[in-house]
């Protein structure tokens, strides 16, 4: 971690924010979930735990972190985590995958789901969850009676405030300006102030729930995965993190399954020999 300033903010500010505090904020952060704060966000850092020190009447980022670390602090240890990661997100967000998805992927699962096998895919990070809709656009797309198959899509994420919105399946307008019009049409339904709606068929796809990646205990999933959309998460880990991330992410996908991750990402040298590259940060199980 590189020098900090003593303090993000004027004498004048209504909070002062120390390098020690800082330092706090990031060792706090990276043993939640992994993610490294980079010192160049101490400035965002600050004006996102203000919103929390005003909403508990504190006045000390110090008096802050000892209640997150305390006995009683394991709910504000939620906000801190969903105040501090990342979520930037959107449909169809490096659309390479899902056109992989759809032409090459979906026929062999369809193949195996016919047999009457279970198919599972997983969007591991799914934020508010437009990965995991978009993947299921792209199974419908694919194969309209795809529900008439055991065949599921898994949604986590650490934040369960992210889970909590991508549940509800309801988005801004705005938010879906790379949908085609087609798509906007047979996915999603008007909503109420400027908002809309994804369809019944795609939401019936989709189960989320909260999970952090790095926790010591082993991941719930009861059965191997075809698919595993994990992108732009792992860049924010520390090595470590990363190395347990792979690994378990390798002992996760069955032999033939596909890991699809971010374009800044690349698996660990230790784990290359698991996976063949078939695409652009398209990997296949071996």
């Amino acid at each position: 971690m590189s020098p900090l300033e003593s303090s993000t903010a004027p004498a004048t500010a209504e909070f002062q924010m120390t390098e020690g505090d800082f330092g706090r904020a990031y060792e706090i952060l990276l043993k939640l979930s992994g993610v490294k704060l980079d010192p160049s966000k101490k400035t965002l850092v600050y004006a996102r735990l203000t919103k929390r020190l005003r909403a508990l009447g504190m006045r000390r980022f110090s008096e802050y972190f000892d209640f997150v670390e305390s006995v009683g602090g394991e709910r504000e240890q939620v906000h801190l985590v969903s105040l501090l990661t990342t979520h930037v997100t959107k449909f169809f967000r490096e659309s390479h995958h899902f056109d992989f998805l759809r032409q090459t992927v979906v026929p062999a699962l369809m193949e195996t789901a016919r047999k009457g096998n279970r198919v599972r895919l997983w969007s591991a990070g799914c934020s508010t969850g437009e990965e995991p809709y978009t993947i299921a656009m792209s199974l419908l797309e694919a194969e309209p009676r795809v529900a008439d198959h055991d065949i599921k899509i898994l949604a986590t994420d650490i934040d369960p405030l992210s889970i909590k919105t991508a549940e509800q399946g309801v988005y801004r307008n705005d938010q879906l300006g790379d949908i085609s019009p087609d798509r906007k049409r047979r996915f999603f339904a008007p909503g109420q102030n400027g908002t809309s709606e994804v369809s019944a068929d795609v939401r019936a796809l989709v189960t989320f729930r909260p999970l952090n990646l790095i926790q010591r205990s082993p991941w719930p999933m009861k059965y191997p995965m075809d698919v595993i959309f994990c992108r732009n998460t792992v860049i924010y880990f520390d090595s470590p993190a990363q190395e347990l991330v792979w690994s378990r992410m390798a002992q996760s996908i069955r032999k033939g399954g596909w890991l699809m991750i971010g374009h800044s990402e690349r698996v660990s040298e230790t784990r290359k020999s698991d996976f063949s590259l078939c695409g652009i940060t398209t990997y296949q199980r071996q």
